[in-house]
């Protein structure tokens, strides 16, 4: 490939080849790999041959490595690629492709590659970019970034805001996260932080893999989940067993949470783990004082993340009301949650849930029918992009249906309180995205007809969903 005339494409272009990179700059490819060691699975060092290092290696590994051992020490089981990063870590960072990337990244506000986050490295605070898997790829001096990126860039629009700088406890060490956070306080850029990881630092993996596999017994062992539900949500959380499981202990993550209101441009939070979740997000959770995200912090936030947690609604109610200007609530990796425990504040108005596995979808249908008079008709036929053959019987093919409720067979009056009854449980959400949502209770969706005409009701990858209704 010829990188210069690969520069000269148009923007949209390169734009779709990053973001088709994927974060990975390399091709050091070690993410099966990365994934088993980082959680302890197997010890792979004891498996991988030793490598033969040239002359050249080693140098770079004594002069190199104790510089960056601090984000490569997770992957020395891999004594390979730590020899293949060295030797791209004294260019890749110049390299006019990767400059070309990041630029483009900075120009779509991070919605290319993601976050930059900020680390220190060699005693200096820099800006660095982590894969998915916290490989180090790339990183740069604030003034670096400045000149490089924000202005060495020669596409039409100047961007000089950089909301998207963030800080990841996930990919820094207990000692790194002091550091960093110390340097910046100092240097006064924590006002520059736009987006906080958190997820708790210190490792009690043994602990929290105990108690979820006590949960799970409790949840396989339930003859009826709703009594088990009904039972959890009469009783208080510090009544009940959770309140001791999730207590927030971490005291550098408590520290870490004290310095988010220090954070002016903070509007985005991602959590990981139910210990966080209920102690410091869901505000009918657990609460103890001078721990968790005081609510000053919670008014900014306008896009809150959720990782890993195993039951939304464990406590009885999910209750994001504190989050006052949220707009947007996206849950990753869920368990089980109940939707109609789902409390959220009038300004959410973007609901994505994405590779989960047991929800309860809101329960508004029996109420509807309730109000419906003699007469009424459903028109059923086959979900759209389920078939390119239209069937001559929608109501017995194999196909997801779509049913709707046709206004012409009911009076105005009695359709309008079904769309009030069915806005109601939405509670302002104008946007909902299925990813990857294993099994939905009943098999069967219940949606506003004007949200789904207008692309608005989404459903990705593999789900259960066998009905959708329109009302």
């Amino acid at each position: 490939m010829d990188p210069e005339k690969f520069l000269q494409l148009p923007v949209t272009i390169r734009k779709e080849v990053y973001f088709h990179l994927d974060g990975a700059f390399t091709n050091i490819h070690q993410r099966t790999n990365s994934i088993l060691n980082k959680h302890n699975l197997l010890n792979l060092s004891t498996f991988l041959p030793k490598p033969t290092r040239t002359e050249k290696q080693k140098k770079l590994l004594k002069r190199l490595y104790p510089i960056y051992s601090p984000y490569l020490s997770i992957f020395e089981y891999d004594p390979t690629g730590i020899d293949q990063w060295l030797k791209y870590a004294l260019w890749l960072r110049y390299d006019s492709i990767i400059l070309d990337c990041i630029r483009v990244n900075h120009l779509y506000e991070g919605n290319i590659l993601g976050p930059m986050d900020w680390i220190t490295l060699d005693d200096k605070l820099q800006l660095g970019y982590f894969d998915e898997l916290c490989l180090l790829q790339v990183w740069y001096t604030y003034k670096e970034y400045a000149t490089w990126i924000i202005e060495g860039g020669h596409d039409d629009n100047l961007i000089t805001e950089t909301e998207y700088l963030s800080i990841n406890t996930e990919c820094l060490s207990p000692k790194m996260i002091k550091e960093t956070l110390t340097t910046m306080k100092e240097k006064k850029v924590l006002p520059l932080i736009y987006y906080a990881f958190l997820s708790q630092i210190q490792q009690e993996n043994d602990s929290e893999d105990d108690e979820f596999e006590a949960r799970k017994i409790d949840y396989d062992t339930s003859d009826n989940n709703d009594e088990l539900s009904s039972k959890t949500r009469n009783s208080t959380p510090r009544e009940s067993r959770k309140g001791k499981e999730y207590n927030l202990q971490d005291p550098l993550l408590i520290t870490f949470m004290g310095q988010l209101e220090q954070m002016k441009n903070l509007k985005k939070i991602s959590v990981r783990g139910d210990i966080i979740y209920e102690s410091s997000i869901n505000s009918h959770g657990i609460r103890e004082r001078g721990r968790g995200i005081k609510h000053l912090v919670k008014r900014k936030i306008v896009s809150l993340e959720l990782f890993q947690v195993h039951d939304l609604t464990k406590s009885g109610v999910a209750d994001f009301t504190k989050w006052t200007n949220l707009r947007e609530l996206r849950i990753n990796q869920l368990e089980n949650a109940d939707l109609n425990q789902l409390v959220l504040p009038p300004t959410c108005k973007l609901l994505i849930i994405n590779n989960s596995f047991k929800i309860t979808w809101w329960r508004v249908m029996a109420q509807i029918e309730g109000i419906l008079t003699p007469g009424h008709r459903f028109i059923t036929e086959c979900y759209k992009g389920a078939t390119n053959v239209q069937c001559r019987e929608a109501e017995k093919c194999d196909h997801r249906k779509l049913v709707t409720l046709d206004p012409d067979s009911i009076p105005a009056d009695v359709m309008f309180d079904c769309e009030k009854l069915l806005w109601k449980s939405f509670a302002g959400l104008n946007y909902i995205e299925l990813r990857d949502t294993f099994n939905i209770l009943d098999e069967t969706i219940v949606v506003p007809r004007v949200l789904f005409e207008n692309n608005r009701i989404k459903l990705f990858g593999k789900n259960n969903v066998e009905k959708v209704i329109l009302i």
